[in-house]
């Protein structure tokens, strides 16, 4: 089999095309791999309404109509959220969750009195 140095140099070219887009359809695959393990990397067993009837504490005070912040722990995870609630409640209160909507949890205030009455803060 006699190959001439254009016959050599065409297969050789179509060698190397050929290889090129093997990797690059393995780095595409290789990022899209990656890209859809971050996007469904989601714990199955916890989820925000697993939250629903647990109690918090608040870290930043909820003073309606805007948002504070709350923390807890649930199963040995802890929690951070944004939280709301219809009446105002102090840093350090303790809540309970009633709802979470996009990711934000309404709440109540777990002890009575930890909610002054309506329009009056607490110091």
């Amino acid at each position: 089999m006699n190959l001439s140095v254009t016959e050599i140099a065409f297969i050789l070219s179509l060698l190397a095309k050929i290889i090129a887009g093997l990797l690059v359809m393995l780095l595409a695959i290789s990022a899209s791999t990656r890209l859809l393990g971050r996007l469904t990397r989601v714990k199955t067993d916890q989820t925000d309404f697993d939250l629903i009837g647990h109690e918090a504490k608040v870290i930043r005070a909820i003073r309606p109509p805007h948002a504070g912040r709350i923390a807890g722990k649930h199963e040995g995870q802890a929690f951070f959220l944004s939280a709301t609630s219809s009446e105002r409640i102090k840093v350090g209160s303790l809540v309970l969750i009633t709802a979470i909507d996009n990711g934000v949890a309404r709440t109540v205030a777990a002890v009575p009195g930890d909610a002054p009455p309506e329009g009056e803060m607490k110091p």
